[in-house]
């Protein structure tokens, strides 16, 4: 840039010497462009140059005249061209896009357009010179093409590599591959920069780029991940110039591949459910296009896929019926739009603060008081609810992940309940219910006093603090890849995302709660100040990625620099009023993302005390001391163990036709009647052997014997055939079978059980079976 220091001359000199000179490229490839009004331009290239006239080409405002809008500085341009030679071609830069390129941009600034369309000089007129790296860098190494350049062929071959096939620029697949190489790059530079795969944001960004990439090596026969494979090239290629990849190449592995992973598996899903809806397709008829927008809403197949894929069966898409779901949808999101959650279960507040307010003047005081004697400078009322702006505020507005203060705002007969507040602009505009009082009354220049829930906000203070905490212990136990991806600062919990390829396993967590516990013992001072950004950065402030800051920023230092954030939330003045610090749970949040809930003060302490309870609780039921319930439960794990080793042999048994000895099968007029001793361990598993049974025998009676816990059991089986036929039913021969131990029974028509004393008869039961059975037919 040169804001009036040079200009036309100089300008077009400077190019022209950084080109040929610096670049050596052969000045008679190179072509220059001027505005037709531009006379001067046309007359320099020329004079300060060894470019012939006759290749100095003049054009109109659509490619040589830039505005930065419809009023405001302007100017023509000088655009300079590379010739890829008569091999492609004849014309000229004004005809030709094949054989030319352009390669350099010279804007100059020299007009201000007024509303009507004047042009008046500029007092200092400039330059804004562009050129295009890759361009250029594809030009200096004798490539026609970006993809070409070194920045690009070590991308494109780890893409061949792995794919499995060659890259060929004109072949049906080198759309494909560039379409991967530059997504993957960008991909890899998002990831870098703190993004991750969502749907919302900038996330939402990223995933729809990793998805367009995931389709393109699908159409090539690709099923399993590719990016996280090629992402280290990128790396390798860039990471000298943009050491951010460097820092962060294992997240932006893991990243990829995760969300990669997702969606082949969402893919594979959403195919299955376009075979169906392609089976019910007759001859030609086109995939409904309900059907074509849900594969893309709900499992990300794009609508051009699920074309192509259709017309290889001989079928298309509805394209109408698509768009028209498309545009339903954009209907539903339009309207779910107009409710705003601010960001805590609490509160579900609708609507927006009305602009009215927006730029009345007022004061946050809610960093020093909590409770302040203030007026109302603009009031709204909508809806039962009011809108208030104070001339001093110490309500917090949800920001930065911490919920909104709550409380009341008492003035001469009337009482407030505060219940959300909300930015508008830079004012805080708290919303309001009427809880005692008139609402006539609360009208502007009314004096008031405002205070916050202290309780509250203390805990929301503690909550926030403590974020702080983490993210710094994070970073140094698992490394400077660790960075905040969102959080929740409420009063009860604090949530908080970050950055991890791995989960954090037991022995990890208890150690980064140590730690953030010793903070605490420590009590380190908390202090907040508001410098100029660069002097917050040369401190080492950290920034959360997507945030905009200004020339000033508030910073917040926890100890000698142990932690120092752009934060302009609400915190405790040292880390001893944190409380006791316990890590709830851990875990996934998104591909790469971990969440970490923590509960502090007197919320880490009711946590405790109700873990302690179900301790007890577990212990009781259980009939031993809480120090005893490790090993009882250790016991009852093996019991259980033993209880599932014993069933699968029985069942085994009664499958496989019983141990030696133990089965007998014995045709009766025409059916089977088959015993076994089994050796079950409840009468659960005792069924389940019976099932078994009646499930082998085609036509019969099946009569199993046990002992269990000292007592005899029988249980007898019919199957469907016999019953339907009046000829018997279990509880007929079970009855019969009984008194052979001692004992009595019953059961349903194709199963049934007794029970008795003598175990000792089991085996004589058994084989009396037979015998009973068929006395029972023939009666």
């Amino acid at each position: 840039f040169s804001f009036g220091d040079y200009f036309k001359r100089d300008a077009i000199a400077f190019a022209w010497e950084f080109l040929t000179v610096e670049l050596g490229l052969p000045a008679d490839r190179l072509w220059a462009t001027v505005h037709n009004d531009d006379d001067e331009a046309a007359r320099l290239w020329p004079q300060v140059t060894p470019i012939p006239a006759e290749r100095v080409l003049r054009l109109g405002d659509e490619s040589n005249f830039w505005a930065m809008g419809e009023t405001g500085p302007c100017g023509p341009c000088s655009e300079i061209f590379w010739d890829f030679g008569p091999e492609h071609g004849d014309g000229t830069p004004a005809d030709n896009e094949e054989r030319f390129l352009e390669i350099w941009n010279l804007v100059f600034m020299q007009f201000d357009r007024s509303a009507d369309g004047t042009l008046t000089p500029l007092p200092k007129p400039s330059v804004d010179t562009g050129m295009g790296l890759e361009r250029i860098a594809a030009v200096v190494q004798g490539s026609y093409s970006n993809y070409g350049s070194d920045l690009f062929t070590p991308i494109l071959d780890a893409i061949a590599a792995r794919i499995g096939r060659a890259y060929e620029a004109e072949g049906e697949t080198g759309v494909s591959f560039r379409v991967l190489a530059d997504h993957v790059r960008a991909a890899a530079f998002l990831t870098a920069d703190g993004v991750y795969p969502s749907n919302e944001g900038r996330g939402y960004v990223l995933r729809r780029i990793i998805r367009r990439a995931v389709r393109h090596y699908w159409l090539l026969d690709v099923s399993e991940p590719v990016f996280y494979e090629i992402a280290p090239v990128v790396v390798s290629t860039m990471g000298s110039a943009y050491p951010e990849l460097l820092d962060h190449e294992s997240s932006i592995v893991s990243i990829l591949r995760a969300e990669e992973e997702r969606f082949l598996l969402t893919i594979d899903r959403g195919m299955g459910i376009l075979d169906e809806e392609l089976s019910k397709l007759g001859p030609g008829e086109p995939v409904p296009g309900d059907a074509v927008f849900r594969l893309f809403d709900t499992y990300g197949v794009p609508p051009d896929l699920t074309e192509l894929i259709a017309r290889e069966r001989g079928h298309g898409i509805d394209h109408a019926g698509y768009a028209m779901a498309m545009e339903r949808q954009r209907e539903l999101s339009r309207a779910g739009s107009q409710f705003v959650t601010p960001g805590t279960a609490e509160i579900m507040i609708t609507g927006h603060p009305p602009e009215v307010l927006i730029s009345r003047p007022s004061r946050f005081v809610g960093y020093e008081s909590l409770d302040v004697n203030t007026a109302i400078e603009a009031v709204e009322k909508t809806d039962g609810r009011i809108w208030l702006v104070l001339q001093e505020n110490p309500f917090y507005a949800t920001g930065g992940g911490q919920v909104t203060d709550t409380g009341t705002i008492e003035g001469n007969g009337f009482t407030l309940r505060v219940v959300d507040v909300r930015r508008g602009g830079d004012v805080f505009i708290p919303l309001a219910e009427l809880a005692e009082g008139e609402s006539s009354k609360v009208v502007e220049g009314a004096a008031v006093r405002a205070t916050v829930d202290a309780e509250r906000r203390a805990d929301i203070e503690r909550h926030h603090t403590v974020t702080h905490v983490l993210h710094a212990i994070l970073r140094k136990r698992i490394g400077d890849h660790v960075r905040q991806a969102g959080s929740l600062v409420a009063p009860e919990r604090m949530r908080f995302d970050f950055s991890s390829p791995t989960a954090l396993g037991p022995a990890e967590l208890e150690a980064i709660e140590d730690e953030a516990n010793r903070w605490v013992l420590a009590d380190l001072p908390v202090t907040k100040e508001i410098v100029p950004i660069a002097e917050a950065r040369a401190r080492g402030a950290m920034a959360l990625f997507g945030e905009k800051y200004g020339d000033t920023v508030r910073v917040v230092t926890i100890g000698e620099g142990a932690s120092v954030e752009l934060c302009g939330g609400c915190h405790v003045d040292s880390t001893g009023q944190i409380g006791l610090v316990r890590i709830v749970s851990e875990s996934s949040a998104a591909a790469g993302v971990r969440r970490i809930e923590v509960v502090t003060g007197m919320r880490a302490i009711d946590e405790t005390r109700r873990r302690e309870a179900l301790l007890a609780e577990a212990a009781a039921k259980l009939r031993v001391s809480p120090d005893e319930l490790p090993a009882r439960i250790e016991r009852l794990v093996e019991e259980k163990r033993e209880a599932e080793r014993s069933l699968e042999a029985a069942r085994k048994q009664a499958h496989a036709g019983g141990d030696e000895g133990g089965e007998r099968t014995t045709m009766v007029d025409g059916f089977q009647v088959l015993t076994l001793r089994a050796h079950p361990v409840s009468m659960d598993d005792l069924r389940a052997i019976g099932d078994a049974v009646r499930n082998r025998i085609a036509s019969g009676v099946g009569v199993i014997g046990a002992e269990m816990e000292g007592k005899a059991h029988l249980l007898t089986v019919v199957t469907d055939d016999l019953i339907k036929a009046g000829r018997l039913d279990a509880p007929r021969v079970v009855r019969e079978l009984a008194a052979f131990i001692g004992g009595g029974g019953g059961g349903k028509k194709h199963m049934a059980q007794a029970g008795g004393k003598d175990v000792g008869r089991i085996d004589e039961a058994l084989e009396r079976a037979p015998e009973i059975v068929g006395g029972l037919v023939g009666e």
